[in-house]
Protein backbone atom coordinates (compact mmCIF):
# COMPACT_ATOMS: atom_id res chain seq x y z
CA UNK A 1 0.00 0.00 0.00
CA UNK A 2 2.84 2.42 0.86
CA UNK A 3 4.41 2.08 -2.60
CA UNK A 4 1.05 2.61 -4.29
CA UNK A 5 0.50 5.77 -2.22
CA UNK A 6 3.92 7.10 -3.28
CA UNK A 7 3.13 6.32 -6.92
CA UNK A 8 -0.23 8.07 -6.59
CA UNK A 9 1.45 11.16 -5.13
CA UNK A 10 3.89 11.17 -8.07
CA UNK A 11 0.99 10.95 -10.54
CA UNK A 12 -0.94 13.69 -8.72
CA UNK A 13 2.09 16.02 -8.85
CA UNK A 14 2.55 15.18 -12.52
CA UNK A 15 -1.08 15.98 -13.35
CA UNK A 16 -0.85 19.23 -11.38
CA UNK A 17 2.29 20.17 -13.32
CA UNK A 18 0.72 19.36 -16.66
CA UNK A 19 -2.76 20.80 -16.10
CA UNK A 20 -2.04 23.78 -13.85
CA UNK A 21 1.58 24.81 -14.52
CA UNK A 22 2.65 23.97 -18.07
CA UNK A 23 -0.91 23.32 -19.36
CA UNK A 24 0.41 20.65 -21.73
CA UNK A 25 -1.48 17.50 -20.73
CA UNK A 26 -1.40 14.69 -23.26
CA UNK A 27 -1.80 10.97 -23.91
CA UNK A 28 1.18 10.18 -21.70
CA UNK A 29 -0.68 11.67 -18.73
CA UNK A 30 -3.83 9.71 -19.56
CA UNK A 31 -1.83 6.48 -19.70
CA UNK A 32 -0.07 7.07 -16.38
CA UNK A 33 -3.41 7.90 -14.78
CA UNK A 34 -4.66 4.53 -16.02
CA UNK A 35 -1.54 2.89 -14.60
CA UNK A 36 -2.30 4.40 -11.18
CA UNK A 37 -5.91 3.19 -11.30
CA UNK A 38 -4.81 -0.34 -12.18
CA UNK A 39 -2.10 -0.13 -9.49
CA UNK A 40 -4.81 0.46 -6.89
CA UNK A 41 -6.83 -2.39 -8.38
CA UNK A 42 -3.74 -4.59 -8.03
CA UNK A 43 -3.27 -3.48 -4.43
CA UNK A 44 -6.92 -4.25 -3.75
CA UNK A 45 -6.57 -7.79 -5.10
CA UNK A 46 -3.43 -8.27 -2.99
CA UNK A 47 -5.33 -7.17 0.12
CA UNK A 48 -8.06 -9.65 -0.81
CA UNK A 49 -5.44 -12.39 -1.14
CA UNK A 50 -4.10 -11.58 2.32
CA UNK A 51 -7.65 -11.75 3.69
CA UNK A 52 -8.12 -15.16 2.08
CA UNK A 53 -4.82 -16.68 3.17
CA UNK A 54 -1.85 -15.14 1.36
CA UNK A 55 1.38 -15.96 3.29
CA UNK A 56 -0.39 -18.85 5.05
CA UNK A 57 0.23 -22.51 4.20
CA UNK A 58 -2.36 -23.82 1.77
CA UNK A 59 -3.28 -26.80 3.93
CA UNK A 60 -4.38 -24.46 6.74
CA UNK A 61 -7.00 -22.79 4.53
CA UNK A 62 -10.63 -23.73 4.26
CA UNK A 63 -11.71 -24.80 0.74
CA UNK A 64 -13.65 -21.58 0.10
CA UNK A 65 -10.67 -19.48 1.30
CA UNK A 66 -8.30 -21.24 -1.11
CA UNK A 67 -10.76 -20.74 -3.97
CA UNK A 68 -11.28 -17.04 -3.26
CA UNK A 69 -7.52 -16.54 -2.85
CA UNK A 70 -6.85 -18.04 -6.28
CA UNK A 71 -9.64 -15.97 -7.84
CA UNK A 72 -8.10 -12.79 -6.40
CA UNK A 73 -4.67 -13.93 -7.65
CA UNK A 74 -6.10 -14.53 -11.16
CA UNK A 75 -7.58 -11.02 -11.20
CA UNK A 76 -4.37 -9.53 -9.80
CA UNK A 77 -2.29 -10.89 -12.69
CA UNK A 78 -4.63 -9.15 -15.15
CA UNK A 79 -4.78 -5.70 -13.52
CA UNK A 80 -1.07 -5.83 -12.60
CA UNK A 81 -0.13 -6.32 -16.25
CA UNK A 82 -2.57 -3.61 -17.35
CA UNK A 83 -0.80 -1.21 -14.99
CA UNK A 84 2.61 -2.17 -16.40
CA UNK A 85 1.45 -1.67 -19.98
CA UNK A 86 -0.11 1.72 -19.22
CA UNK A 87 3.21 2.82 -17.72
CA UNK A 88 5.16 1.61 -20.76
CA UNK A 89 2.86 3.48 -23.13
CA UNK A 90 3.03 6.61 -20.98
CA UNK A 91 6.82 6.63 -21.29
CA UNK A 92 6.70 6.04 -25.05
CA UNK A 93 4.12 8.80 -25.57
CA UNK A 94 6.43 11.01 -23.53
CA UNK A 95 9.24 10.27 -26.00
CA UNK A 96 7.00 11.39 -28.87
CA UNK A 97 6.35 14.61 -26.95
CA UNK A 98 10.02 15.33 -26.16
CA UNK A 99 11.92 14.21 -29.26
CA UNK A 100 11.26 15.78 -32.70
CA UNK A 101 13.87 13.66 -34.51
CA UNK A 102 12.41 11.31 -37.13
CA UNK A 103 14.65 8.39 -36.14
CA UNK A 104 13.52 8.09 -32.53
CA UNK A 105 9.89 8.71 -33.47
CA UNK A 106 9.91 5.80 -35.93
CA UNK A 107 11.69 3.61 -33.37
CA UNK A 108 9.12 4.60 -30.73
CA UNK A 109 6.18 3.75 -33.00
CA UNK A 110 7.74 0.37 -33.80
CA UNK A 111 8.30 -0.30 -30.11
CA UNK A 112 4.69 0.71 -29.42
CA UNK A 113 3.52 -1.85 -31.98
CA UNK A 114 5.66 -4.55 -30.36
CA UNK A 115 4.44 -3.71 -26.85
CA UNK A 116 0.83 -3.67 -28.14
CA UNK A 117 1.24 -7.22 -29.47
CA UNK A 118 2.88 -8.33 -26.23
CA UNK A 119 0.16 -6.67 -24.14
CA UNK A 120 -2.65 -8.28 -26.14
CA UNK A 121 -1.07 -11.72 -25.80
CA UNK A 122 -0.36 -11.29 -22.09
CA UNK A 123 -3.83 -10.13 -21.10
CA UNK A 124 -5.56 -12.85 -23.14
CA UNK A 125 -3.19 -15.51 -21.79
CA UNK A 126 -3.80 -14.26 -18.23
CA UNK A 127 -7.57 -14.42 -18.63
CA UNK A 128 -7.42 -17.85 -20.26
CA UNK A 129 -4.66 -19.41 -18.19
CA UNK A 130 -7.30 -22.10 -17.85
CA UNK A 131 -10.26 -22.70 -20.14
CA UNK A 132 -12.83 -22.07 -18.81
CA UNK A 133 -11.19 -19.25 -16.78
CA UNK A 134 -13.01 -20.35 -13.60
CA UNK A 135 -10.97 -23.57 -13.65
CA UNK A 136 -8.00 -21.48 -12.46
CA UNK A 137 -9.55 -21.16 -9.01
CA UNK A 138 -12.19 -23.90 -9.02
CA UNK A 139 -10.38 -27.23 -9.10
CA UNK A 140 -13.70 -29.09 -9.06
CA UNK A 141 -14.18 -28.26 -12.75
CA UNK A 142 -13.37 -31.45 -14.65
CA UNK A 143 -13.56 -30.56 -18.34
CA UNK A 144 -10.74 -28.01 -18.54
CA UNK A 145 -7.42 -27.26 -20.19
CA UNK A 146 -4.71 -25.19 -18.49
CA UNK A 147 -1.51 -23.68 -19.82
CA UNK A 148 1.94 -24.44 -18.46
CA UNK A 149 2.06 -21.71 -15.82
CA UNK A 150 5.85 -21.87 -15.43
CA UNK A 151 6.47 -21.40 -19.16
CA UNK A 152 3.82 -18.68 -19.35
CA UNK A 153 5.23 -16.77 -16.38
CA UNK A 154 8.84 -17.00 -17.57
CA UNK A 155 7.94 -15.93 -21.12
CA UNK A 156 5.96 -12.97 -19.80
CA UNK A 157 8.72 -11.95 -17.39
CA UNK A 158 11.40 -12.10 -20.08
CA UNK A 159 9.30 -10.06 -22.54
CA UNK A 160 8.55 -7.57 -19.79
CA UNK A 161 12.26 -7.16 -19.04
CA UNK A 162 13.17 -6.89 -22.74
CA UNK A 163 10.59 -4.14 -23.34
CA UNK A 164 11.73 -2.30 -20.19
CA UNK A 165 15.34 -2.41 -21.38
CA UNK A 166 14.41 -1.21 -24.88
CA UNK A 167 12.29 1.63 -23.48
CA UNK A 168 15.10 2.67 -21.12
CA UNK A 169 17.88 2.78 -23.72
CA UNK A 170 15.83 4.08 -26.67
CA UNK A 171 16.20 7.84 -25.94
CA UNK A 172 19.81 7.84 -24.74
CA UNK A 173 21.49 8.29 -28.19
CA UNK A 174 19.17 11.22 -28.97
CA UNK A 175 19.42 13.23 -25.77
CA UNK A 176 22.45 15.21 -26.93
CA UNK A 177 20.39 16.59 -29.84
CA UNK A 178 17.84 18.25 -27.58
CA UNK A 179 18.02 22.05 -27.46
CA UNK A 180 18.56 22.25 -23.71
CA UNK A 181 21.28 23.64 -21.41
CA UNK A 182 23.96 21.05 -20.65
CA UNK A 183 22.94 20.86 -17.00
CA UNK A 184 19.34 20.00 -17.96
CA UNK A 185 20.55 17.39 -20.44
CA UNK A 186 22.65 15.69 -17.77
CA UNK A 187 19.71 15.75 -15.38
CA UNK A 188 17.42 14.30 -18.05
CA UNK A 189 19.89 11.48 -18.79
CA UNK A 190 19.94 10.68 -15.09
CA UNK A 191 16.15 10.63 -14.87
CA UNK A 192 15.79 8.30 -17.87
CA UNK A 193 18.59 6.08 -16.54
CA UNK A 194 16.63 5.68 -13.31
CA UNK A 195 14.24 3.63 -15.43
CA UNK A 196 16.90 0.93 -15.25
CA UNK A 197 15.85 0.44 -11.63
CA UNK A 198 12.65 -1.17 -12.92
CA UNK A 199 14.74 -3.71 -14.83
CA UNK A 200 16.78 -4.44 -11.69
CA UNK A 201 13.59 -4.96 -9.68
CA UNK A 202 12.31 -7.33 -12.38
CA UNK A 203 15.51 -9.36 -12.05
CA UNK A 204 15.21 -9.42 -8.25
CA UNK A 205 11.62 -10.64 -8.68
CA UNK A 206 12.67 -13.71 -10.69
CA UNK A 207 13.64 -16.01 -7.76
CA UNK A 208 10.28 -15.46 -6.05
CA UNK A 209 8.47 -16.26 -9.31
CA UNK A 210 10.56 -19.39 -9.80
CA UNK A 211 9.72 -20.66 -6.31
CA UNK A 212 6.06 -19.80 -6.82
CA UNK A 213 5.76 -21.68 -10.11
CA UNK A 214 7.42 -24.79 -8.63
CA UNK A 215 5.56 -24.67 -5.35
CA UNK A 216 2.67 -26.84 -4.26
CA UNK A 217 1.98 -24.27 -1.53
CA UNK A 218 0.99 -21.26 -3.66
CA UNK A 219 -0.63 -19.15 -0.95
CA UNK A 220 2.56 -19.28 1.11
CA UNK A 221 5.10 -18.79 -1.69
CA UNK A 222 3.12 -16.05 -3.43
CA UNK A 223 3.73 -13.52 -0.64
CA UNK A 224 7.24 -12.52 -1.77
CA UNK A 225 6.24 -12.52 -5.44
CA UNK A 226 3.37 -10.15 -4.60
CA UNK A 227 5.71 -7.79 -2.73
CA UNK A 228 8.21 -7.65 -5.60
CA UNK A 229 5.40 -7.21 -8.14
CA UNK A 230 4.08 -4.22 -6.21
CA UNK A 231 7.55 -2.67 -5.98
CA UNK A 232 8.16 -3.17 -9.71
CA UNK A 233 4.78 -1.78 -10.76
CA UNK A 234 4.89 1.33 -8.57
CA UNK A 235 8.58 2.05 -9.21
CA UNK A 236 7.77 2.15 -12.92
CA UNK A 237 5.00 4.69 -12.33
CA UNK A 238 7.24 6.89 -10.18
CA UNK A 239 10.13 6.79 -12.69
CA UNK A 240 7.73 7.68 -15.50
CA UNK A 241 6.59 10.77 -13.59
CA UNK A 242 10.02 12.14 -12.66
CA UNK A 243 10.84 13.88 -15.98
CA UNK A 244 7.53 15.77 -15.85
CA UNK A 245 8.15 17.30 -12.42
CA UNK A 246 11.05 19.58 -13.38
CA UNK A 247 8.74 22.59 -13.76
CA UNK A 248 7.73 22.30 -10.08
CA UNK A 249 11.26 22.78 -8.73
Amino acid sequence: VAMTILATVAVALRLYARFMVSKTAGWDDACISGAAVFAWATTGTMIAQVHFGLSRHEWTLKPHEAMLNLRAFWLMVIVYNLSLFCTKFSIMYQYLRIFPQKGIRIATYLLMAFVSCYATWRIISAIYTCNPPAAFWDHAIKDKTCQNRLALSLASTMLNMITDILITILPLPFLHKLQLPQRQKVALVGVFAIGGIVVIVSILRLPSLYHLMHSKDITYENAMAAIWSSIEMNTGIICSCLPTLRCLF
